[in-house]
Parts: C-alpha cells; structure tokens; sequence
C-alpha cells in the first residue's frame, strides 16, 4: 500500500511543482522505505467537499511533506498558518527551493533541496 506525503506548494507554481512531481514520482515509487504517493489539494479534494478539513486531515495522515518553496509559498497566510506548522511538527520535511528567496523565516534550520 502506498504511503502519502503532503506536497505543499503555492498555487503560482502550480506548473513547476507539476513538472518537479513527474521527476520526483519515479524515485518515490520505488523507493525502499515506500512506494509513496503524493497527497495534493487539487487531486484529492472532490468537488463539494469541506476543502479545510481534507487538507487538514491528509497532513495528518501523511508520513512527511514535501514543501514547494518560494516567496509566493511562504507569502501565503494559509500554507504558514495551517499546512507548514504542522508539517514541521513530522519527523521529516523536505524543502525544495523553486524560486530564490531571502528570508527562510521557519525553514532556515532545514537543509534544502536545490536544483
């Protein structure tokens, strides 16, 4: 049975994150400590669903998040307030940096992935 991770991303990068997904995707499938599968708003949440909830449960649910980094992600009021405190609080978080930011402001004790 796959194991979810969280991906959080900022709804501007949505085109990147896709593409970064479909590299990514591979390696997660057969991973050893896996298969995992990407849990993501836009895929997961059906039509007339309570959004905040599902979003809220999937986070607890998942085994880490893979955060979608940029000034847009860490501008957001809902991914800080509701998605990364949380995230944070798992055993493992991976930040993938998007885009060049300045202040990493709850990430910056976090090693991170860059292209």
């Amino acid at each position: 049975m796959p194991r979810p991770y969280f991906l959080s991303h900022a709804s501007p990068n949505l085109a990147v994150t896709t593409q970064l997904l479909s590299l990514l995707q591979p390696l997660f499938a057969i991973s050893p400590a896996g298969p995992f599968t990407p849990w993501m708003d836009r895929n997961n949440i059906l039509p007339g669903e309570k959004w905040h909830a599902e979003i809220q449960q999937a986070i607890r649910e998942c085994d880490f998040g893979l955060l979608m980094v940029s000034p847009e992600f860490l501008a957001s009021p809902y991914i800080i307030k509701h998605e990364l405190q949380q995230l944070l609080e798992k055993p493992m978080v991976v930040p993938v940096l998007i885009e060049p930011i300045l202040h990493w402001g709850p990430l910056a004790d976090y090693q991170v992935f860059r292209e």
